[in-house]
Formats: structure tokens, C-alpha cells, sequence
């Protein structure tokens, strides 16, 4: 038998290890006042947020990540295309709501992380409305404020400006990335919506701004960001075509056809998190502000900003940005990353971290290692791989963080088992989740073990499907964006009736009500797992993870082992709907351990099918 991935984990602060809880406000719980009309306002707000702080608390996590609740014109963008980044959208709430709400979290020592979205704006923002218009009189200062082709190398064919490259919307990968506009007699990028224009953090005036709105929340009391969309931060100044990736193919049958060399992860993207870490600083290490973030790209590109490393052959950061980007090797050694999607060159990096705090990162995102399981086709060895490459790579695996589900992606009961998902599916992928180095994010709701339904089950009566899947890709379960965003059920009764999706049929059995009175529920396994994991310093700290091989691909063996305090842990996963045979005998003479005393009649277990299994060892 042999023994595999052993990785060291150096210590660091809390960030290291927290286990933090994301909130979709949108449709996490709506208090007082009045709604609005169901498809302007919202349904859920932070005063629903802070009348459920006690519940949160009851979870035991560390912190919590907040998706966005900004002004914005929720329609287009659900938070994610921001009109005023220093204030509320009023659906939402008020700045002394937000107060109020980030209050009861700190008496309660949970941290709050809110999102920022730094690469794009509504197309309502004031900048952009003075961008676009030559008669605006703060035109001047916002005309480069995003990002437009120069109108003097603009062509036409048959009296029809020519889009000024191959780059694609990432809302819909066979549209242009580029709009016309007639105000400025020009074209401007978006990379989302035509309604999201990008903001040119190229110009060094963007960024000081963006610094600005970054310092307006520190000041409030938020312990850390989550960027959203990080790979978008720059853009290849000579605008050059990405090359096709199917050349030989019709280009809309594609879903991805670019390699998207020039429109995405361009040296300014650094630049721009430089100047965010140099701001967290000046809040101190006490202060442990932590900023999370999303990149877009392979292994290859994520292991370059987790190896240490500084800009090299640039006098300064404006040089960088139109040099080689291959010149500028990383930013510093508190970066941290995801990969997600699909493997290759042009794979998915979905987070990079850096921190004020040198001594350890927090990151608050999820990591595509945990995307593929047995419902996905690769089954527990490949993601035991992904677990294991992703440790590999890493300078210290309290510098990764884990996930299973979002708000961008189904949720995993859906995407790992199925209609066969049972709540034993979800306790054992708890288990294995909290039993990861580094730190956590649980989605709302994954708590409860929800899945997702078919967005034909929870969409309102006479709704344009179009609102649900802007993406125009699927209506059915699998998909991921508004399916993983229904209602938090908390009694199946109230005002989750009125949010913008129903509650599905198939949450109406989970509510937080009904699992509170049950002591095998998902909810309270989800409890005792986040305390177990608190309790025991194997699980907690940094130290030893050494995979062992099995005898069947859909099981999962490893050892955890604290080198502040020596405790060890065998953590045991059976993924089959079989029982499990755990030779504990030959695992343990392996490693040169053995079970703690009072265990030791246990040298071969039997486990149950879907069941986790921790057994504390010695040397």
C-alpha cells in the first residue's frame, strides 16, 4: 500500500482555517417595510440578514461573504452591475442598515467580507454617462474612464463601423465584446452585457478611484473583498484578435472558441491588486483585512501566483502594463488561488487572494478542484487528483480555499448525484469539505442539503424565461446561475412565497424549521461537523495531509496531522452504495501509527454506503 500527496502547511492567522458562509441577499431573507413590485425590488435585505445573525452564529463559522448589495438596477446584472459603489440600493436597505448589520456580526466575532465589482459598471454610472457624451461637463475628466476604441482607427464596410476585434462577450460567446455608441461615435467593451461597459483600469486614474471605494468600506468596519471577475481587470492595449481555439469550425458552435490571450488576464490585473494590498496595509495586521478575488485561467498561470516572486524588467508598474506580461512573475507571497472549469491552457482560475496581513491570506471563493464528482464522470480519483495537485502547487495549504457550491454554479447535490441526492449525500460531502486544509465557504443553504430544482418549477407566472437565463443556455436543473438562487427556506411560509423565485417543492421538506427539530438532520450534522473541526487541531491547523491509496476509486483515505499541537486524523469517505471496509491495520502500518488508545480492537471498520469516518491516531 502506498502513500500519496504528502504536503507540509506552514501556520498562519485565522483566515487560514475559517470557515465562512455565503449570502445571496437577493433571496436570503426579507424583514419590515414593504416590497416593492417583484421585478424592480428585491427580496431579501440586510435588515433579513441581521435578524438571521443569530442563526448564522449558530452554524459556528468564522466569517461571512456578502454578494452584492449596491445601487444598481438589480434587473440587469442582480448586484453585479454597481451604479454607486458607496452606497445601498434602497430595495436593500441603507448605510445604517449595513451599520447595524455589521454590527451584530462583529459583537458575535464574525467577520463580514462584502463582493466588489471593480471590472465594470452599469451603463447608468454617472462616469460612464460623462464618459460617452463629448458635451457632458465632466466629460474630460471620465472620456478614458473605460475602455473605447480610439475613433480615429475605427473602419467601416458598407457605411457599418467594423467591431475593432474577435473578442467575445462572455454572456453570450458568439456576440462581440464591443457596442456601438452613438454619443461618443465610437465603440466600448463590455465582457458581460452590452449594459456593463468595462472600466479601463489600464489608466492609473481608474485605480486610484477604485482604492478610493476600496478604503470607503474599510473605513466602515468590513474585514475584506471578494472581487468579482478579476480576470478582466486590463485589456492588450494594441487590441489584438485572440486566436480561435477550433479554427476549422463553424465559430457559433463553440462554446469557448478563444484563447483568450489579450482580452483577459493582463499584467494590469496585478497592478491593480498591488495597489489594493498597499492599501490593506495601512490598516495593520490586527486589522487582518483580506481580499478575494477571481482570475480566469489554467494550473499553469495559478501556480505562477502562488510561487514567490516579484515584477521583474519593468522600471514601474505603468511599464508593465505594456511589456511582456510574461516579465511579471507575481505580486506577492500572499497569493492564493482556485482553479475551475476545465483543465488545459485555457482553463478556468477562478480566485487569487492576497491580504493586508503578510502572514496568511483569506480567500473567499470557491475551488474548481471541487467542481467534478462521482454525478460528473470523473468520479473521487480524479477529484481526489485535483485535491491533491491543488496542494501540490500551493506554497502552504492554508492558502487555499475549498467550496462545493455558489451562486455561480449548481449546487453540488444537483451536479454530484443527481435525482438520487439524499440528505446522507450531503453529510458525507460536509464532512469531506470541513475536513480540507485551509479555509471553507459554505453557500447558503448547503447547509440544509438543498439541491437544484428545474427553474420551470420556480419561475412566476407570465416570467420571460430570458430573466432567468440570461446565458440563454438551459432551463433545466443542471444550470447554474438562478437555480442555486431560490429562496432560503426558513418555514416554507412568510415572505419567501413573494421572492422573485419560488420556493421549489423540493425545498419545502428542508426547511430550517423543520431540520431544527430533527438531530439527524443535515442542518445539525452540518454543526457538529464545523465544531469537530474547531475541536480537533488535525482538522483545524496547518501541518501533514498524506493521501493513502485504496482499493476502489469511490473511496477516500487521508491523514491530517497538526504540527502545532502533533494530533493526527485518518479521515475515511465511501462514496459507493456499498458498504466500505477500512483495514485501519494496513493503512496505519504504512505511516508507522496506530490507532489512539481505546481504538485499538478497530483494525478493520466497516462503513456504511455514503458515510465519512475520523479516527484519531498516534505514533
Amino acid at each position: 500500500m502506498k502513500t500519496r500527496g504528502k504536503q507540509e502547511i506552514n501556520k498562519s492567522h485565522w483566515t487560514s482555517s475559517a470557515v465562512i458562509y455565503q449570502i445571496y441577499p437577493l433571496s436570503f431573507n426579507y424583514v419590515a417595510g414593504s416590497l416593492s413590485d417583484p421585478f424592480k425590488g428585491c427580496y431579501g435585505n440586510l435588515k433579513g440578514i441581521t435578524e438571521k445573525i443569530s442563526y448564522i452564529e449558530s452554524l459556528g463559522v468564522d466569517a461571512v461573504w456578502l454578494c452584492p448589495f449596491f445601487d444598481s438596477p438589480l434587473q440587469t446584472g442582480f448586484g453585479y452591475n454597481i451604479t454607486n459603489y458607496r452606497d445601498i440600493a434602497p430595495c436593500f436597505g441603507t448605510l445604517d442598515d449595513f451599520d447595524e448589520m455589521l454590527d451584530g456580526f462583529h459583537r458575535r466575532n464574525i467577520k463580514v467580507v462584502i463582493d466588489q465589482v471593480y471590472s465594470h459598471t452599469d451603463i447608468t454610472h454617472p462616469w460612464f454617462q460623462a464618459s460617452r457624451d463629448p458635451a457632458h461637463p465632466e466629460h474630460e475628466k471620465y472620456k478614458d474612464f473605460y475602455v473605447w476604441y480610439p475613433a480615429e482607427k475605427i473602419q467601416f464596410s458598407g457605411g457599418q463601423a467594423v467591431a475593432p476585434n474577435n473578442w467575445r462577450c462572455i454572456m453570450a460567446m458568439v456576440e462581440s465584446a464591443w457596442e456601438w455608441d452613438r454619443g461618443r461615435h465610437s465603440f466600448y467593451l463590455h465582457s458581460f452585457d452590452q449594459r456593463m461597459p468595462d472600466l479601463n483600469l489600464n489608466n492609473s486614474a481608474v485605480r486610484r478611484e477604485i482604492v478610493d471605494i476600496a478604503k470607503f468600506w474599510l473605513d466602515r468596519g468590513v474585514d475584506g473583498f471578494r472581487l468579482d471577475a478579476v480576470c478582466h481587470y486590463g485589456f492588450d492595449a494594441e487590441f489584438r484578435d485572440n486566436p480561435l481555439t477550433h479554427p476549422d469550425q463553424p465559430f457559433h458552435l463553440i462554446h469557448n472558441p478563444q484563447r483568450q490571450i489579450y482580452d483577459v488576464n493582463q499584467p494590469t490585473g496585478r497592478v491593480m491588486l498591488e495597489d489594493l494590498e498597499n492599501l490593506t496595509h495601512d490598516y495593520g495586521p490586527m486589522a487582518r483585512k483580506s481580499l478575494s478575488v477571481r482570475w480566469r485561467d489554467g494550473l499553469a498561470r495559478m501556480a505562477s501566483y502562488l510561487n514567490k516572486g516579484a515584477m521583474k524588467g519593468a522600471k514601474n508598474k505603468e511599464e508593465n502594463i505594456v511589456r511582456d506580461k510574461g516579465t511579471y512573475e507575481r505580486l506577492t507571497p500572499s497569493f492564493i488561488g482556485e482553479y475551475n472549469f476545465d483543465k488545459g491552457p485555457d482553463a478556468a482560475l477562478q480566485g487569487v487572494s492576497l491580504v493586508g496581513n503578510p502572514d496568511g491570506p483569506c480567500g473567499c471563493f470557491y475551488t474548481a478542484a471541487l467542481r467534478d464528482g462521482p454525478h460528473e464522470g470523473r468520479g473521487i480519483e480524479s477529484f481526489r487528483a485535483d485535491v491533491e495537485e491543488m496542494l501540490r502547487i500551493s506554497p502552504g495549504a492554508q492558502r487555499i480555499n475549498w467550496a462545493m457550491s455558489n451562486h455561480d454554479m449548481a449546487r453540488v447535490m444537483t451536479r454530484w448525484f443527481g435525482d438520487d441526492a439524499t440528505p446522507n449525500h450531503a453529510k458525507l460531502c460536509l464532512s469531506l469539505l470541513l475536513s480540507l486544509p485551509g479555509s471553507i465557504c459554505l453557500y447558503q443553504g448547503e447547509e440544509l442539503g438543498l439541491d437544484n430544482p428545474p427553474l420551470w418549477s420556480v419561475k412566476r407566472e407570465g416570467d420571460d424565461f430570458r430573466k432567468y437565463d440570461p446565458l440563454n443556455l438551459s432551463i433545466d436543473a443542471s444550470f447554474p446561475w438562478d437555480a442555486a438562487r431560490t429562496p432560503m427556506p426558513w418555514t416554507g411560509a412568510g415572505h419567501e412565497h413573494m421572492m422573485w423565485l419560488k420556493t421549489p417543492a423540493s425545498h419545502m421538506s428542508k426547511t430550517v424549521h423543520q431540520q431544527e427539530m430533527d438531530h439527524r438532520s443535515v442542518l445539525q450534522h452540518t454543526r457538529e461537523a464545523i465544531a469537530f473541526r474547531r475541536k480537533n487541531a488535525a482538522l483545524r491547523d496547518h501541518g501533514e495531509m498524506m493521501f493513502l491509496e485504496t482499493q476502489r476509486p469511490e473511496h477516500m483515505v487521508f491523514i491530517r496531522k497538526s504540527s502545532l499541537t502533533g494530533q493526527s486524523m485518518l479521515c475515511a469517505f465511501n462514496f459507493t452504495h456499498e458498504d466500505m471496509e477500512l483495514n485501519l491495520a494496513a493503512h496505519l502500518r504504512v505511516l508507522g501509527v496506530a490507532p489512539k488508545a481505546g481504538n485499538n480492537e478497530m483494525n478493520v471498520k466497516i462503513m456504511n454506503a455514503f458515510s465519512s469516518c475520523f479516527i484519531e491516531v498516534e505514533s
